[in-house]
């Protein structure tokens, strides 16, 4: 079998996981292991018609006179990788895509050959065209069918953001960026590791927010460098740098990060203390709570007291005290489109809204756990209000003791966010967006108790 086979069956079986879908069955073939190239190649395929996911169905369903609901499975994964690099993908002449395509669905079902060769054949320009505007009734539903968004998201943004302003955010929400990267100061000075990296024939740009990050272009596979082996480097996004960064952690302080995860906050806060703070990392995954022991080993965060809970449970830190809690609230995750188009599919109108009183109560739950003089962070990685702005506006209205702080007002000493007052909303909270900062769509707001 050709390594393009192996890399589009690759592709094939990720797609499936990347729309929800059960595992294509591929005999013989679970195991195999891919060179890097083609690695990057199977994901590159199956990313790419995740993104433009309506656009590429629209295609098919031109073409066969089928909806793609009515197509086999196997049939469908290989005319939606052939018709996404017919339209995309115009460095590779459509005869090789076809036959590429054509050899997949052998691959995956020898009787569908037939089919998607006729089906990628009829594919002309007609059915590959990008929509017309004149074809719809408003801009919403053209917009959503030329970027391949949901109907309901493009109606959300452009009631705030217009229809320019909206159809220039889709257009980022579809690049995929270049690896965003955080700097480890107890490893290494940021200028180290970009002269490592350019030896290692990488190019960096430094990030325009978070002083430790570097957005990182080239070919190479950056965790298997020693500068990342060695923890010099963590993998995180920069609009991600920056709920950390607002908390400004101080040597001495007990902090707890009630949402952990895997750690990303968790040691960047271990790194700005100095590894002076004394942490509390929650969560109720034991999982994830394991790669956060392994990422604080390599990063050489210390501190760190990992604790399984549910903030939720009164039980849990009952009786405790934090001089700053950091509440990075699970949300929709809209904002992280970019890196993870999955995420445009996955989701519903009422999610934000739902989502909301769930975050409203763990922020509730956090501040209770401040004294006079403590302060709390609360992001998400969404792009809507409910989750963000309205959230911590409903809880300071509701909480006399608790101020919102404006931390572009407040200036990078405080913060360390630079250009603080680019990301800064009406209110005084930060937003990012895709399409205004190159970064990651995030809201951050800081909040401190006054007695």
């Amino acid at each position: 079998m050709s390594s393009g086979t192996a890399s589009r069956l690759a592709a094939a079986r990720t797609l499936a996981g990347l729309l929800g879908e059960r595992p294509l069955p591929i005999p013989g073939r679970q195991g195999e292991r891919l060179e890097p190239r083609d690695a990057r190649f199977a994901a590159e395929l199956a990313h790419g018609v995740v993104r433009h996911l309506s656009r590429v169905d629209r295609a098919i369903e031109g073409a066969s006179g089928k909806p793609p609901e009515r197509i086999s499975r196997p049939a469908l994964a290989a005319a939606r990788i052939g018709v996404y690099q017919l339209i995309f993908t115009p460095s590779v002449p459509a005869y090789a895509a076809v036959s590429a395509s054509v050899e997949l669905a052998r691959a995956l079902e020898p009787r569908t050959a037939g089919f998607v060769n006729w089906l990628l054949r009829r594919a002309g320009p007609e059915s590959l065209a990008p929509p017309r505007r004149e074809d719809f009734e408003d801009a919403a539903a053209w917009l959503a069918a030329l970027h391949s968004f949901p109907p309901w998201l493009v109606r959300r943004w452009i009631a705030r953001l217009g229809e320019d302003e909206t159809g220039r955010l889709l257009e980022a929400m579809n690049e995929f960026p270049p690896p965003h990267v955080r700097v480890n100061p107890l490893r290494s000075p940021v200028d180290a590791a970009r002269d490592a990296l350019a030896a290692a024939g990488f190019d960096t740009t430094p990030g325009r927010y978070a002083p430790a990050c570097l957005h990182v272009g080239g070919s190479g596979t950056l965790t298997e460098t020693a500068l990342f082996r060695d923890g010099a480097l963590y993998l995180q996004d920069e609009s991600s740098q920056l709920a950390a960064l607002a908390l400004a952690p101080r040597p001495g302080e007990r902090i707890l990060d009630a949402c952990a995860g895997v750690g990303g906050k968790t040691t960047q806060i271990a790194e700005l203390a100095g590894n002076a703070a004394a942490i509390v990392a929650l969560d109720r995954d034991a999982r994830r709570l394991a790669l956060l022991g392994e990422n604080a080993a390599r990063l050489g965060a210390r501190g760190i007291e990992a604790r399984r809970g549910d903030l939720l449970d009164e039980a849990t830190l009952a009786g405790e005290r934090f001089d700053a809690v950091l509440l990075d609230a699970p949300c929709s995750a809209l904002g992280t489109i970019p890196r993870h188009p999955e995420v445009k599919w996955a989701k519903r109108a009422a999610d934000p809204r739902r989502l909301a009183a769930t975050q409203l109560r763990l922020l509730e739950r956090a501040a209770a756990l401040l004294p006079p003089g403590g302060r709390v962070v609360y992001s998400t990685c969404s792009t809507e209000p409910e989750e963000g702005e309205e959230v911590i506006a409903r809880f300071v209205a509701a909480h006399a003791d608790f101020a919102a702080v404006d931390m572009a007002a407040a200036g990078p000493g405080a913060s360390g966010i630079l250009n603080a007052a680019e990301l800064r909303t009406p209110e005084g909270f930060l937003r990012s967006w895709p399409h205004r900062h190159g970064i990651g769509a995030a809201f951050v707001a800081l909040a401190t108790r006054r007695h």
